[in-house]
């Protein structure tokens, strides 16, 4: 794929390989190495669990046990969104502005007098991507015990257990439409058949459970609300609250599914008492939810996903023949050459129909 971008034509990896270069855009704890893009998608796996170890938010032990259960598709479409959405946020103003607004109103509300807290859009960005398909190893490995369950068959349990706890602090960040309809939805979704537990159910739940236990674990030790752990690492109950319960929320909206009405077939839905899930007109707009809007976009149109589901497996292939242009003011170019051009037509269909909930006030073309 190539796309045209201040009169040089570049690739999807020349892309990649560009933010790489700046490691002020990508990389959020000083320990990560540089490498580069190659490297990265043909190990996702450790990309990933080098990054979530450096942040700490769950026990390294666990993730080594996740990410093994995931499988290397999936590994390589997670590092992919994650710099999709980096290099969306930092070419298109229109979302980095609205993305920035969101974000600051989150900082005046976490601010500390004590430390220095600077919790950027890469934080938010790499937990959020990171996290965000993590359910998939339990739909390989019904074995896991996550939660500290003793037993898998309470997971379920512990998934609606987690959330309800959280239904207060979704703080703007997904419809409320979710927080209103996530259990019914849940049990819509197990009657389909070979569906379990929701993914994005699961993954948000987990990674809120977990990081209460290490916030209180070592906030009984400190006797102190906020704190620097010994990884030098900054926790406080604000945090939890303003900024890891909602994009446990947006983990959570990542895997609902709407229905628009003008396009037909909400019968289900009518039926399952998910009316408040039917919608007239797209309902993920970037100015109210954001960091919602990009996971939804980046995780719907990845091409890296798209192509490992058409078994394309050759990510080089995959990388370099790939356009992506993306203009100041949104506008986004999507095109595939070479061996990959006979799947334009089919990939535009599915561009098009994000127009049915995802509320896109710039033009995507193919």
């Amino acid at each position: 794929m190539w796309l045209f971008l201040g009169g040089l034509l570049k690739s999807l990896k020349n892309h990649f390989e560009e933010l790489l270069l700046d490691t002020a855009k990508w990389r959020y704890y000083d320990e990560l190495e540089k490498k580069n893009i190659e490297e990265i998608l043909k190990k996702p796996k450790d990309f990933i669990t080098s990054y979530l170890k450096a942040a700490g938010k769950l026990p390294p032990e666990e993730i080594n046990t996740i990410i093994e259960n995931i499988n290397y598709e999936r590994l390589q479409h997670t590092v992919s969104i994650f710099f999709l959405g980096l290099i969306f946020y930092n070419k298109s103003n229109k979302i980095k502005s609205e993305i920035d607004k969101y974000l600051e109103v989150t900082k005046k509300e976490i601010k500390s007098e004590k430390f220095n807290v600077n919790h950027n859009f890469i934080y938010w960005w790499f937990l959020t991507c990171f996290i965000h398909d993590i359910g998939y190893a339990y739909k390989k490995n019904q074995k896991l015990k996550l939660f500290g369950t003793k037993e898998n068959y309470k997971i379920e349990s512990k998934v609606f257990e987690e959330l309800k706890k959280i239904t207060e602090f979704v703080n703007n960040s997904v419809p409320i439409q979710i927080v209103n309809n996530w259990e019914k939805y849940s049990y819509f979704r197990k009657e389909k058949p070979n569906n379990r537990i929701n993914h994005g159910f699961l993954a948000g739940a987990y990674f809120i459970y977990m990081l209460n236990n290490i916030y209180n674990n070592n906030k009984q030790f400190r006797n102190e609300e906020a704190f620097i752990d010994d990884s030098k690492l900054f926790w406080s109950q604000k945090m939890l609250d303003k900024v890891h319960k909602p994009i446990a929320w947006i983990i959570v909206a990542h895997n609902v599914w709407y229905k628009n009405r003008n396009y037909g077939n909400v019968e289900e839905y009518e039926k399952a008492n998910l009316e408040n899930l039917i919608i007239d007109e797209p309902i993920v707009k970037l100015d109210k939810y954001p960091l919602y809007f990009l996971l939804c976009l980046v995780d719907s149109i990845d091409p890296v996903k798209y192509m490992n589901e058409k078994n394309e497996t050759n990510i080089l292939s995959i990388l370099n023949n790939t356009i992506l242009l993306i203009k100041k003011n949104g506008n986004i170019k999507i095109k595939f050459i070479n061996d990959l051009q006979k799947y334009n037509i089919e990939y535009k269909d599915i561009l098009f129909s994000l127009a049915e909930w995802l509320d896109l006030e710039f033009e995507i073309i193919i």
